[in-house]
């Protein structure tokens, strides 16, 4: 049981992800991944099944040699297939021993369709958890193909970008390549209605928040 986490979606590559949360005692900080099984290659056995069919009475004995090579091989194909679709999989069980965020929970996420990349924001941190350390915001990108972190910025509020929030929206423009982050309160009654966009072309040095 959990809440207050954030998961995402690669819809090309047919892959969930779950960050964060909170389980009624600590925030979490595991990352997780669930392939979807897909229909596709059923629909694609079923054409080729009735094209063949079609075909059943002019190619009778040329139907069933093939027919039957192709369906022990099809088996093969789906055992292997249905092995990793349909599991989750534990990427990190805390992702800041491997350079991502630190446990958290009502925090943000959004997937870049075009670079596969996810990006983290925000977060809730409880009173008796909160220090100097814990109150900047900091910024995360996780490259789903090399399965590494980079923290883009270590505290957004420096740079001219949003504060420490959580229970704010964010969505990304993967084609112009622009993040925009909506709302959220800094506090437990403080809610923002600001807007900022960030260019995430680059992000050491030239990178900038603005503020809509």
């Amino acid at each position: 049981m959990r809440g207050g986490h954030q998961m995402n979606i690669d819809i090309e590559g047919q892959t969930i992800y779950l960050f964060g949360g909170w389980d009624g005692t600590n925030d979490l900080a595991d990352f997780w991944s669930f392939n979807i099984p897909v229909l596709f290659f059923l629909f694609f056995f079923f054409f080729l099944f009735f094209f063949f069919l079609f075909f059943f009475f002019f190619f009778l004995s040329f139907f069933f040699t093939f027919f039957f090579f192709f369906f022990d091989n099809l088996q093969i194909f789906f055992s292997f297939y249905y092995e990793k679709a349909g599991e989750w999989n534990c990427l990190s069980n805390d992702t800041s021993k491997d350079g991502g965020p630190i446990p958290r929970s009502c925090h943000k996420v959004c997937f870049d369709q075009i670079n596969k990349h996810l990006y983290v924001l925000g977060g809730y941190i409880d009173a008796d958890q909160r220090s100097s350390n814990h109150l900047n915001s900091d910024f995360f990108r996780y490259d789903t193909k090399s399965n590494t972190w980079f923290k883009i910025s270590s505290n957004t509020t420096a740079e001219g970008g949003p504060e420490l929030i959580s229970d704010h929206q964010m969505v990304i423009d993967s084609e112009n390549q622009m993040i925009y982050i909506f709302g959220g309160r800094l506090d437990f009654f403080f809610f923002l209605t600001i807007l900022f966009k960030k260019k995430i072309l680059c992000f050491k040095k030239f990178s900038k928040y603005n503020k809509i």
